[in-house]
């Protein structure tokens, strides 16, 4: 009974602290995050809200430091972790380019190590292999390593042609390499 009080507490906090940000009381919003992680410290679906907002903010290092407590809890608690690698992966592109593509590899190591049970579909497997294609995607293109990239957005695309995250990832490194034409055949399908 505790642990459904806590998690309804939670969510209600999550739903202030959205309610917050939408109305760009992003101070506010942490505030009440900050004080809430006082009481549930280990309460991970709040720490990721908090690197939301860090994000938002551009408060990169932030965003940085609050996934990897939240991959720390997530840990302890054995729970799935590629999907923070993911996300870490996207929060470095905004200030290490290395380190993004060392952590994407890092959650493709683990995305390969998957296999369907109670807590995680074959379908979501599937998606997050994508997903993690597209985070060495996105590195391999910040660091220009526009061939490999291509091949990941590629092969992402050949999968889900309509996947968001690839067509604008593939369309910017196109648009970066002059082919303006190509980009915008892979932006049309946005619409």
């Amino acid at each position: 009974f505790t642990i459904i009080k806590s998690v309804q507490k939670s969510i209600k906090i999550i739903i202030l602290s959205l309610c917050l940000a939408q109305h760009y009381k992003h101070e506010q919003a942490q505030n009440i995050l900050r004080e809430a992680l006082k009481k549930y410290p280990k309460n991970q679906e709040l720490i990721l809200q908090l690197a939301s907002l860090a994000s938002i903010q551009g408060h990169t290092m932030q965003e940085i430091n609050m996934i990897q407590k939240a991959i720390k809890i997530a840990k302890e608690q054995d729970k799935q972790i590629t999907s923070l690698y993911v996300r870490l992966s996207n929060a470095y592109l905004h200030s290490d380019d290395k380190k993004a593509l060392q952590v994407a590899i890092k959650a493709q190591e683990l995305v390969k190590k998957m296999s369907p049970n109670d807590d995680i579909s074959d379908d979501e497997i599937k998606q997050l292999k994508l997903q993690v294609k597209i985070s060495l995607a996105q590195a391999k293109s910040q660091l220009q390593e526009f061939d490999e990239a291509k091949t990941l957005y590629e092969e992402v695309l050949e999968e889900n042609p309509y996947l968001v995250n690839a067509l604008q990832g593939y369309g910017s490194q196109l648009m970066q390499l002059g082919r303006m034409d190509e980009a915008v055949k892979l932006y049309e399908r946005l619409k």
